[in-house]
C-alpha cells in the first residue's frame, strides 16, 4: 500500500495543475437554438464569484477537470418558456479537455512567436446538475464546449467558455433539462514542490510555467 501511495503522490507532483475561480452564467430558457444572448430575460448571474474547477494535466494536449458551479434563478427570469419563481442552481463536472494549440500553433497566427499567450481547447464529459424548477430537478447531463485560456502575467490567465449541457432523460434533444452555460474566470498554473528532506509536504511559489 504505501509503494502505491508513494507512486501516486509522484504522479501528482509531476503533474502541471490549472486551478480557476470566476462566475458562470445559465440560460435555461428552452429556446437552445434561438435568443441565446437575450441576457435581460433569460441569463442567470450572481454578482459574486460562482465557479470553482480544477484541472490536471495529461499529455498531448488532454487535460481531466473538474468544475463546480452554483447559480440562482430570479423570479423574472424566463426558465424553460416560462417566468419562474426564484430558486437555487448546482452543477458537478467532470470533464477532458483537448488543447488545439498542440495541433496548430495560433500564437504565431496570432503574431506572438514562440509566447505561449493563447490555448484554444475543446471540452467534454459528463455532469449532476441541481436545479428545483417546474419541470426538472436533478439530472445527469452530457457536456460539450469550447474555451480559450490568455495567459497574462506569468502563471496567471484569464479563462472564457461556453458549455451545452443535455439532459440524459428522455426526449434527449428536447428535454427542458438542457441548457447552456458560459463560465469566465481567473485561472492560475502551478506545480507541487518535491518533499523536504524531512517528508513533509511544503507548499512554495513555483517557478514559472511555460
Amino acid at each position: 500500500l504505501a509503494a502505491h501511495w508513494d507512486k501516486l503522490m509522484v504522479a501528482i507532483r509531476a503533474t502541471t495543475w490549472t486551478a480557476g475561480a470566476g462566475w458562470n452564467i445559465v440560460d435555461d430558457n428552452g429556446n437552445p437554438w434561438h435568443k441565446n444572448f437575450d441576457a435581460a430575460k433569460s441569463w442567470n448571474c450572481p454578482p459574486f464569484p460562482t465557479k470553482a474547477s480544477l484541472e490536471g494535466y495529461y499529455k498531448k494536449g488532454f487535460s481531466f477537470l473538474f468544475n463546480f458551479t452554483y447559480n440562482n434563478y430570479k423570479d423574472w427570469k424566463l426558465i424553460n418558456g416560462e417566468t419562474h419563481s426564484a430558486t437555487n442552481f448546482m452543477a458537478f463536472d467532470a470533464n477532458a479537455k483537448y488543447n488545439f494549440c498542440e495541433l496548430y500553433d495560433f500564437n504565431k497566427l496570432f503574431g506572438f512567436g514562440e509566447k505561449k499567450i493563447f490555448d484554444i481547447y475543446g471540452t467534454g464529459g459528463f455532469g449532476y446538475t441541481y436545479r428545483h424548477t417546474n419541470r426538472v430537478n436533478g439530472v445527469a447531463t452530457l457536456n460539450l464546449g469550447f474555451g480559450l485560456n490568455a495567459w497574462v502575467y506569468k502563471n496567471w490567465g484569464i479563462q472564457l467558455e461556453s458549455m451545452s449541457k443535455f439532459g440524459l432523460v428522455s426526449p434527449f434533444f428536447k428535454t427542458p433539462a438542457n441548457y447552456l452555460q458560459y463560465t469566465f474566470g481567473v485561472v492560475y498554473k502551478f506545480k507541487l514542490p518535491p518533499p523536504s528532506p524531512s517528508k513533509r509536504y511544503r507548499f512554495s511559489v513555483p517557478q514559472k510555467i511555460n
